[in-house]
């Protein structure tokens, strides 16, 4: 599979792994939708960066599921603006597809990659380009696309993730690992291994100067939120939609690791996981999990 940075930007591993089941995907939006602390949506905090009334062509760029194109086209549609959706994983994309045509919103979805955008240039008001950019394999190509499809004057809104978004997961998945008797070395190392393979290109701290590559006009406004989860099931599916951590659970139940103090299987480390949320929600009545995402507003 090659090196752990290689795969999160591989468009093989994107398009039939990472994103093939949309299930995964609806159970991080799942998680994040119910147990937020903010009221405002995430997809409707966004949309209020920019002038709505203005925008007559719209682009979802990297739609997944639709948790954003949703939002975008209830607002849109009925000013008589079109909306399109694009995204790389054709099963991401049916679940889009579906979810708008169940609302009855005409929304066009194109199954296409980022990095050779089926538009002419000038073709769209507003673009979302959200948590997605992080998976391009070559970023300037891909934002120099997103740029050359909007108009003068247009806006690309692109969502990303900061290092520590959600660090507390760490926690929960190094203690379910200790409680097994997995060593520490080993436990160092699947971790360091799961930090690595899920480090994001494109983050809060350096999307700016990705951006301003191709924008002139770009700042990063913060989602302010946190996470206070009450029930175990949601969290331990957003664990387990993670492939990241799947390949750190089954690295800790590799039969041929010197390190490790006893044998179990993966199903083990599941349950221990879900044992360590189900003491801290009856302990401290939930788990709460810091965010650290934003937008960047470009122009």
């Amino acid at each position: 599979m090659g090196k752990v940075d290689d795969v999160m930007r591989d468009k093989a591993q994107v398009r039939n792994t990472f994103y093939r089941d949309p299930a995964k995907l609806g159970a991080r939006e799942e998680l994040h939708r119910r147990f937020r602390v903010t009221p405002l949506h995430m997809a409707d905090w966004e949309l209020d960066l920019v002038d709505l009334s203005r925008i007559e062509q719209a682009l979802d760029a990297g739609c997944g599921t639709g948790d954003f194109l949703l939002p975008l086209a209830r607002r849109l549609v009925p000013q008589g603006a079109s909306v399109i959706a694009l995204d790389l994983a054709a099963g991401s994309l049916s679940q889009a597809q579906a979810r708008v045509q169940a609302e009855g919103l005409p929304v066009d979805c194109i199954l296409g990659d980022v990095e050779a955008l089926p538009f002419d240039d000038h073709a769209f008001d507003l673009v979302l380009a959200n948590y997605f950019l992080y998976h391009v394999p070559d970023l300037d190509h891909a934002i120099a696309e997103l740029r050359r499809v909007l108009r003068p004057g247009g806006t690309l809104l692109a969502a990303t993730n900061g290092q520590d978004h959600m660090h507390e997961l760490w926690q929960l998945v190094e203690q379910a690992l200790f409680r097994l008797g997995v060593s520490p070395q080993r436990v160092t190392a699947l971790l360091a291994h799961g930090r690595a393979a899920g480090a994001l290109s494109f983050r809060l701290d350096n999307g700016a100067h990705w951006l301003h590559r191709s924008f002139t006009d770009v700042h990063l406004e913060r989602y302010p939120d946190e996470l206070h989860v009450t029930e175990v099931e949601p969290l331990v599916a957003y664990l387990l939609s993670l492939w990241f951590v799947e390949q750190m659970l089954a690295g800790a139940t590799a039969s041929d690791d010197a390190l490790a103090m006893h044998s179990f299987e993966q199903s083990q480390v599941v349950e221990s996981l879900r044992h360590i949320v189900q003491e801290r929600i009856r302990v401290e009545g939930m788990v709460r999990i810091s965010k650290e995402t934003g937008a960047f507003v470009a122009r």
